[in-house]
């Protein structure tokens, strides 16, 4: 039997704390240091608390030789990994070898180290020094990264002035959504198919998103897009402000930069901002069209162009409303360039 005497006042202390405690380790061994306190014996607080009574002899224990924070202390044991002490060589060798599969993970730790893993053991390790599956990407061999850091430098000002309020800026982009099955993955307890609408019709929409309020300005139409479209966007936007500085940011697409373009541009007052070549990153409203398809179209039948466009232009209508949060997380402007990319021999 262990004797302790618990004077009121940290009888008191430990009532609030073990009901404010959120650790529920903790709070039980402040609950049995409670009962202690007030004569229970330690069976009934076994039985109160759920601790066995060898377990309420170590919580006495703690309590007598130092105090109440010496009861509220965790002690958390990890075991050491042999692999640990490679973490270094592992980690610069996946650098520049990523492997494609488990048992290539572990045959590679073993060639390094001459420690052999099951493949269990070698994924935990993976995500232990901040690996995971990611799905390669690629990048146009033409893209120049220096030209694409240079073109972000520049960028900066004109995007602190739309911030400001000084100017309104827009990342200009056209998409060309084909009626059809958009297949994506599900969680599923079996392989799942979806119908497919009959022949290529398609919707064409000329888009220009505000950097800012991310609000949607568009031309639409089935045909085609070409210069008079863009000359209709610009039209569009300078009829939102009719003073005052507005930037289209947008690639060099023929019918975007061509003289046609540029004397409406000119004319309308209207800065044109062309990205590097093969820069689609630097473009923001390359993320809306994707989000587009994810929001509407992806594993979605659409019986008809009609239902077809209106999923698409609805979402866009939705955007300052229903997508609101989801689009100011997404259309940051923290814009990944090509040279800071990790690139696989």
């Amino acid at each position: 039997m262990i004797y302790l005497l618990i004077p009121e006042e940290e009888l008191q202390k430990i009532e609030e704390e073990r009901f404010a405690c959120s650790d529920s380790q903790i709070s039980r061994r402040l609950h049995a240091l409670y009962l202690k306190g007030k004569c229970y014996s330690h069976q009934e607080i076994s039985e109160y608390v759920g601790v066995s009574l060898k377990g309420l002899t170590k919580i006495f224990k703690k309590y007598a030789s130092g105090g109440l924070e010496e009861v509220k202390k965790m002690y958390y044991t990890s075991k050491h990994s042999d692999l640990e002490d490679y973490q270094e060589q592992i980690q610069a060798h996946f650098k520049d070898h990523p492997p494609a599969s488990m048992k290539q993970a572990s045959d590679d730790i073993e060639k390094l180290t001459r420690i052999k893993k099951g493949k269990e053991r070698t994924r935990k390790f993976l995500h232990q020094i901040g690996m995971k599956p990611r799905k390669m990407g690629g990048i146009p061999a033409k893209a120049d990264p220096q030209q694409q850091e240079d073109f972000k430098k520049s960028l900066e000002p004109i995007l602190q002035e739309a911030k400001d309020g000084n100017a309104d800026v827009y990342f200009v982009d056209a998409a060309h959504f084909v009626l059809g099955a958009f297949l994506a993955i599900l969680w599923a307890f079996q392989r799942l198919f979806i119908k497919t609408a009959r022949g290529r019709k398609r919707l064409n929409i000329l888009g220009a998103l505000n950097a800012v309020t991310h609000e949607m300005v568009t031309v639409v139409n089935d045909a085609y897009v070409n210069a008079w479209s863009v000359v209709d966007l610009m039209r569009k936007i300078r009829e939102k402000k009719p003073m005052g500085k507005i930037v289209l940011v947008l690639d060099n697409a023929r019918y975007q930069a061509c003289h046609i373009v540029r004397s409406a541009a000119h004319m309308m007052h209207v800065e044109l901002l062309y990205l590097p070549p093969y820069s689609p990153n630097l473009n923001l409203i390359e993320r809306v069209w994707k989000f587009i398809r994810k929001k509407c179209l992806n594993c979605v039948y659409h019986q008809n162009f009609e239902s077809f466009s209106n999923a698409i232009t609805g979402c866009i209508s939705s955007f300052g409303t229903v997508y609101k949060e989801e689009l100011t997380t997404l259309l940051q402007w923290n814009f990944q360039t090509f040279g800071s990319m990790g690139e696989a021999a």
